[in-house]
């Protein structure tokens, strides 16, 4: 879906408030000029206004970041249990390194750094580690450690599974977003262009109604933004002026959601406290609030597997 905006869609929405009031006041000089610009026109505008904040609906942005949670704390869970088999299997197969990579010690450190990655790790684990258990067990392995893999693994795969059906139902959502703001966007360009004749002497006045962009054209706003690639993190701002006070200025303006967190260093498990931002949202937020406790480096976030563009600034 084509944006015609190029700017949050936060601030189309927060224009069109302000243009409603506007029009209450200006709509004897609006309608001198044009006819059609009656109590109507502010009745269509705050319809438009409503069908646009309507989606994504707050619960599924919720929704979504909760999915997104999930997995994270199945990575940690899945972390936790290789950490405890891998005990055993170098216990095992002490002087046979190529059994010991078999069963995922060359792989697993990047693996539990990425969603998909750390998928397909579990899948293999799960096929291969049947072959090796009764050399695990008897070195003292339990039982219910290997019997840990295979749930584990469906536990995965379900949870990846139910992330990637909300999240195709989400993009839909995320399109059908966009094609009510850009109604509303049109229908604002629409009152910009009869007030720049209404206050034709009076620029000041005429600025109040002319729509937040970035440029004067219209942009595929997937173009625009810094990209960070699926199953990544990367740093969003580097300053050594980033403290508890700085004020973040975070845009998410891809088709999926992102996270971001104040630190020092990546983390390989986010914070409870990264903000989530859902796709074609922005926030201003103090990096007190978002902060693992350490300052100098703002980190973003995107656990799903599509491409994601954001912008971030600090505001002075």
């Amino acid at each position: 879906m084509q944006r015609l905006f190029n700017v949050s869609i936060l601030l189309i929405l927060q224009h069109a408030r302000v243009v409603m009031e506007l029009l209450r006041q200006d709509l004897p000089l609006f309608a001198a000029k044009d006819t059609t610009f009656t109590e109507d026109k502010i009745v269509e505008i705050q319809g438009l206004l409503g069908e646009a904040e309507q989606l994504p609906d707050e619960v599924v942005v919720d929704e979504q970041t909760g999915l997104t949670q999930q997995f994270l704390d199945l990575m940690k869970t899945g972390r936790e249990h290789y950490e405890e088999l891998s005990y055993f299997v170098r216990k095992a197969f002490k002087d046979k390194i190529v059994v010991q990579n078999i069963l995922g010690r060359d792989t697993f450190s990047d693996a539990k750094r990425n969603q998909l990655a750390f998928i397909q790790f579990f899948r293999v684990l799960n096929e291969v580690q049947p072959k090796y258990e009764a050399d695990l067990l008897t070195v003292g392995a339990t039982p219910a450690l290997l019997a840990r893999t295979a749930t584990l693994y469906q536990d995965i795969e379900k949870a990846n599974t139910i992330q990637e059906v909300f999240k195709k139902q989400r993009v839909q959502k995320t399109a059908n977003r966009i094609e009510k703001v850009n109604i509303l966007y049109a229908a604002l360009r629409d009152v910009e262009d009869l007030a720049l004749i209404v206050h034709r002497d009076n620029f000041e006045m005429a600025k109040a109604y002319i729509v937040p962009r970035a440029s004067r054209n219209t942009v595929v706003m997937e173009e625009i933004g810094s990209v960070i690639f699926p199953n990544t993190q990367t740093t969003a701002i580097s300053s050594e002026y980033l403290d508890a006070d700085s004020i973040l200025q975070l845009s998410n303006l891809g088709v999926v959601p992102l996270r971001f967190y104040v630190t020092d260093q990546l983390l390989d498990v986010l914070p409870d406290n990264a903000v989530a931002v859902a796709a074609g949202d922005a926030i201003n937020i103090l990096s007190r609030e978002i902060s693992t406790g350490k300052y100098g480096l703002l980190i973003v976030a995107n656990m799903s597997n599509d491409e994601g563009r954001y912008e971030a600034a600090m505001v002075d």
